[in-house]
């Protein structure tokens, strides 16, 4: 048994048409089927972007999102080769897949027209007493970074 799985989630509205390809990780005692669970965790708690929106819309109809391991392997880097080949077998245009695979946009850089956009959308946005609630649990006990609190200050 590999340490690493190439895995698809399946719509059973579809016969269990493959919809999204992904690569997953046994670590600490989690199995394979985590990484099925986060999807869910994720579309539940509005993940953005079309695999969620598919998620979404099986489950409110009373479907559930279908989970298989097509693959094992012991080294990373094969599973992320073999995750590229199965999305060009079966064609990103037929999957909610956002990349070819692989480590898919690890690093990408938005331009500054795009973060322009995202803080124009974002102004004047309030977050809710549960939101900020969940921020400050998550964040006490944080040693503060001075640096960035300088940078922080600096711009106003």
């Amino acid at each position: 048994m590999g340490r690493f799985c190439v895995y698809a989630l399946l719509d059973p509205r579809q016969g269990n048409k493959i919809f999204y390809i992904g690569k997953g990780t046994w670590r600490d005692g989690k199995t394979f089927k985590e990484r099925y669970y986060e999807h869910i965790a994720f579309a539940k708690n509005n993940g953005e972007g079309p695999t969620y929106n598919k998620i979404r819309k099986i489950v409110r109809l009373g479907f559930k999102v279908g989970f298989v391991v097509l693959s094992q392997w012991k080294q990373e880097d094969d599973a992320y080769s073999e995750e590229r080949r199965i999305i060009t077998e079966i064609g990103l245009s037929n999957l909610t897949n956002q990349t070819e695979g692989g480590w898919g946009c690890h690093g990408h850089e938005m331009s500054a027209e795009t973060k322009q956009k995202i803080s124009i959308a974002n102004q004047g946005r309030k977050q809710s007493p549960e939101h900020l609630r969940a921020l400050s649990l998550v964040r006490k006990g944080r040693k503060k970074n001075v640096e960035q609190d300088s940078r922080i200050l600096n711009l106003y």
